[in-house]
C-alpha cells in the first residue's frame, strides 16, 4: 500500500515537537510546585524564628502581669499592622503567639482565632479551619513557654503555581504554530528536489529519455536518480535497437515476399504445367528462405541487449556441442560433409547452454554451408588454465580479409557468396559472444578454410557476467 513519506515525516516532527515541548512543560511545572513549596515552607520557618527571637526578648525586658497590659500591647500592635503597607502576599501570611501559663495569646490579622496547631506539634503541618486548608509551621523556644505559629493558606501558592503554569502554558501556545508552520515549509522545502523530478518525468513521453539531472539534489536521492538514468539509458538502447531492427526486416523481407508474389503470378498464368512445377518449386524455395531468415531476425531480436535477462548457470559446454552437431549432422549428410569433434573430457562454463546452442547452430549451419559437398567441418574444444577455446574450421572458401571486419554486421554476406542465407548468422554469433564476455577471432583454418576461434575466459562466478545478466539478454 503506498504511503507519503512526507506525511509520515510531518506527523513524526510535529508529534516529536508536541510531546517534547509537553513533557518539558510538565516537568517544569511539577519542579516549580515542589521548589515554590520549599521556598514558601522555609519563610515560614524564618518568619516563625524572627518572631520567637523578637517576643522572647520583649518578654524578658518587661513584666507583663496584668491583663490590660495585654490587651493594651495586643491593640497597639493589631492597630500598627492595619496602618502598614502590606504585599501581595503578606496579608495571606498569618501568626499566632502564646505564652503558656499567662493567657498571652496574641493573632494576627487575618489569622483564625482557633489555635492553627495544638502545643505539642512542632515544625511544618497542615490543617484545616473554617473550610481554609493552612500551611503551619510551629516553634517553641527553649524553655517551652513561647509558642509561634506562621501558617499560610495554600491558595497562595496555589494561585502562585497557577501563574507559572501559565507563564509556560502561553509562549508553549504561542510558539508551538510556529514551529509547525517552520517544519512544514522545511520539509516542503527538503522534498522539492523530488517534486522537480517528478513534473520532469511526468511531462516526458516515450522519445524523451535523456538523462534526469542531478544538480541541486540530497546525496540521498542521487543513487535513485542514477539507477533511473541507467533505465532510460536501457529504454533508449531496446528502443533504437527495435528500430533498427524494423527497419532491416522491412528491407530483407521485402526481396522475398516480392519473389513469391511473382513467382505466384507466374505460375498463375502458364499454360505449361513444366512451367508451373518450376514455379511452384522456386515458391517453396523462396519460403523456406524467408522462413529461414524470419527465424533468424527473431533469435537476433531475443538476443538485442535490454529484451530481456540472461540467466547464467554452470553448462557442460561437450554435452552442448556433442547435442547440436546431432541436431545438425542431417544438413551435413545431405552434402556429404565429414562433421567431427576432438574428443576431450566435460568442460564446464557458467553460461546460458540456451544461447550457446544457438551460436553453436549458426557456426555449423554456415560452415556446412559454405562447406563443397564431401568437405570437412572439425570442431574442436581446449580447456585452458585461463578459460575455454571453441574452434570451428572447414574447407570452404574462407573470407577474405577485407571483409573479416564486415562479415558480423546484419544482413552482411560474403561479395562472392552464392549460398542462399539470410547475412544474420555471424552477427548473431557475436551478439552471444559479447554477451558472454568472450573473444572471437575469424581466421584461416590448415586447409585454407575459415576457422571460427572463440575464447570463454575461466570465472567462477564473475561480476560482469551477473551484471551483463541484468543489463543484456538473450533468447
Amino acid at each position: 500500500m503506498p504511503y507519503s513519506i512526507r506525511q509520515r515525516l510531518l506527523v513524526f516532527l510535529l508529534s516529536l515537537t508536541f510531546i517534547s515541548w509537553f513533557t518539558i512543560a510538565v516537568f517544569n511545572f511539577f519542579d516549580a510546585s515542589n521548589k515554590i513549596e520549599q521556598i514558601f515552607d522555609a519563610h515560614l520557618a524564618q518568619s516563625a524564628k524572627v518572631l520567637l527571637s523578637l517576643v522572647d526578648h520583649e518578654l524578658y525586658e518587661e513584666d507583663y502581669k496584668t491583663k490590660n497590659a495585654e490587651n493594651e500591647e495586643e491593640f497597639r500592635l493589631t492597630n500598627i499592622e492595619q496602618h502598614l503597607d502590606v504585599h501581595t502576599y503578606e496579608k495571606l501570611l498569618a501568626f499566632q503567639i502564646s505564652i503558656k501559663n499567662s493567657g498571652f495569646n496574641f493573632n494576627s490579622a487575618g489569622a483564625p482565632p482557633e489555635p492553627l496547631s495544638d502545643d505539642i506539634t512542632t515544625g511544618l503541618s497542615d490543617t484545616v479551619v473554617n473550610d481554609v486548608h493552612w500551611r503551619v509551621y510551629t516553634l517553641h523556644d527553649p524553655a517551652n513557654i513561647i509558642v509561634i505559629r506562621v501558617a499560610e493558606p495554600y491558595s497562595v501558592r496555589s494561585d502562585l503555581v497557577n501563574e507559572i503554569a501559565l507563564s509556560l502554558l502561553i509562549p508553549l501556545l504561542i510558539g508551538l504554530p510556529v514551529i509547525f508552520v517552520l517544519i512544514w515549509k522545511t520539509v516542503g522545502i527538503i522534498f522539492s528536489p523530488l517534486n522537480r523530478i517528478a513534473a520532469d518525468i511526468q511531462k516526458r513521453n516515450s522519445s524523451q529519455l535523456e538523462p534526469v539531472s542531478g544538480f541541486d539534489v540530497p546525496t540521498e536521492i542521487l543513487p535513485l536518480i542514477n539507477a533511473l538514468n541507467k533505465l532510460f539509458y536501457r529504454l533508449d538502447r531496446v528502443i533504437q535497437n527495435e528500430r533498427r531492427f524494423t527497419a532491416d526486416a522491412a528491407h530483407e523481407l521485402r526481396t522475398p515476399l516480392a519473389g513469391l508474389k511473382t513467382q505466384a503470378q507466374i505460375a498463375m498464368r502458364t499454360q505449361d504445367a513444366q512451367k508451373r512445377e518450376h514455379a511452384l518449386q522456386n515458391i517453396l524455395k523462396s519460403a523456406d528462405r524467408t522462413t529461414h531468415l524470419i527465424e533468424q531476425l527473431m533469435t537476433l531480436a531475443r538476443l538485442e541487449p535490454g529484451v530481456n535477462n540472461t540467466n547464467y548457470s554452470d553448462c557442460d559446454l561437450t554435452n552442448i556441442v556433442q547435442e547440436t552437431m546431432a541436431d545438425i549432422l542431417p544438413f551435413a549428410d545431405k552434402k556429404n560433409i565429414n562433421l567431427q569433434v576432438n574428443d576431450t573430457d566435460s568442460i564446464h562454463i557458467r553460461a546460458n547452454a540456451q544461447t550457446l546452442s544457438i551460436l553453436l547452430r549458426n557456426l555449423l549451419d554456415n560452415a556446412i554451408r559454405y562447406t563443397p559437398e564431401s568437405g570437412r567441418v572439425d570442431v574442436y574444444l581446449e580447456n585452458t588454465p585461463t578459460g575455454v577455446s571453441l574452434s570451428i574450421a572447414d574447407n570452404g572458401p574462407g573470407i577474405a580479409h577485407d571483409h573479416k571486419e564486415y562479415v558480423f554486421k546484419r544482413f552482411s554476406r560474403g561479395n562472392e557468396s552464392r549460398e542462399s542465407g539470410s547475412g544474420l548468422g555471424l552477427s548473431i554469433v557475436k551478439q552471444i559472444a559479447d554477451l558472454h564476455h568472450a573473444v572471437i577471432n575469424l581466421g584461416e583454418s590448415s586447409e585454407k578454410g575459415l576457422q571460427v576461434d572463440i575464447f570463454f575466459q575461466r570465472t567462477d562466478q564473475p561480476s560482469h557476467v551477473n551484471n551483463s545478466a541484468h543489463n543484456n539478454s538473450a533468447g
